[in-house]
């Protein structure tokens, strides 16, 4: 397992959310986080997921995290972020790439 734990922010900023880094890069065992202070989000790969779940579902801001699984395969794995602010849902749709070793 490799160390260590990369951290994606969700922001609401004039009237919209970012997702930063937009395109992370980790390792196999290495641990995602995603964080939104706001309100309720939702993380949600396409199809095929490089952590255990396909999606994660946070009811009032925090944080949800995953680790890479050992078998994900090299590549680029686009997810969804949805983030509900003030009624609304924002919609953002970052990537995560994993990389061999």
């Amino acid at each position: 397992m490799i160390n260590g734990t990369r951290e994606v922010i969700i922001k609401f900023e004039d009237g919209d959310i970012f997702v930063s880094p937009p395109k992370i890069k980790v390792r196999r065992g290495q641990t995602i986080r995603w964080v939104f202070e706001g309100g309720a989000f939702t993380v949600k790969f396409d199809a095929l997921s490089p952590v255990g779940a396909v999606g994660f579902r946070r009811g009032a801001g925090g944080e949800v995290s995953g680790v890479v699984r050992e078998t994900a395969q090299t590549g680029t794995y686009k997810y969804t972020v949805a983030a509900q602010v003030g009624g609304e849902i924002y919609i953002e749709d970052p990537q995560v790439v994993i990389e061999d070793a």
